[in-house]
């Protein structure tokens, strides 16, 4: 047996094996997985409108920004955001939820910075400053006022110079809650609103620089 004949013989082991077993070759599991990516990066993939006040504010984002969803009712935005290879840290105060958008950022290979939290009365885990925060009022049914006001000013410490809080309900029936007293003029600067889900309006701040 020749060297030449040694060399071909794993080479078409390999083949054989990678053909029983259906394997598929690299170009070919490249090519789906950006054209996968590139469908993940499209709101209506998650059902999501593209009316939704969310998407303007993917244009802004950079591969490593960290983007903070807070609101049972905003399952579907971590993995349209995700998708856009920024760092996203959810919290909602349902456990069921949590569990099962965990299990769905491992099926669509989106979980690599990706943490999701249950999040009762206004507690929040240890995390880097926010590039931006989607928040829906809904989360603040059932919190006394001193609550409300605690937790939107630490997240507003939490977050980065020239960061952006956007408010958005999530249902029709949710009160559209602004905390426009708690963003003051030389910290905050006010974004034109944006049309909300179902008709409602969103509420966007901006960060100043200092």
């Amino acid at each position: 047996m020749t060297g030449v004949q040694t060399c071909a013989l794993p080479i078409s082991v390999d083949r054989l094996i990678a053909n029983r077993l259906r394997i598929r070759s690299f170009n070919r599991w490249r090519k789906q997985w950006i054209d996968l990516r590139q469908a993940q990066q499209r709101p209506t993939h998650w059902h999501i409108s593209p009316k939704h006040p969310v998407v303007p504010m993917l244009e802004r984002l950079e591969p490593g920004d960290h983007v903070v969803v807070l609101g049972t009712g905003l399952e579907r935005l971590p993995c349209l955001l995700a998708a856009h290879d920024v760092c996203v840290t959810y919290l909602a105060d349902d456990v069921k939820t949590v569990e099962r958008l965990e299990s769905r950022m491992v099926r669509e290979t989106l979980g690599t910075e990706f943490a999701a939290y249950v999040s009762l009365a206004g507690w929040l885990p240890d995390f880097t400053p926010i590039d931006l925060l989607v928040l829906d009022p809904a989360v603040f049914s059932g919190l006394a006022e001193v609550l409300r006001d605690e937790l939107v000013r630490e997240l507003q410490l939490r977050t980065s110079p020239s960061g952006i809080h956007l408010y958005a309900t999530s249902t029709a029936d949710t009160p559209a809650v602004t905390f426009a007293g708690l963003y003051h003029s030389e910290e905050w600067e006010v974004d034109p609103g944006g049309q909300g889900l179902n008709g409602s309006r969103a509420g966007y701040w901006s960060k100043r620089l200092r």
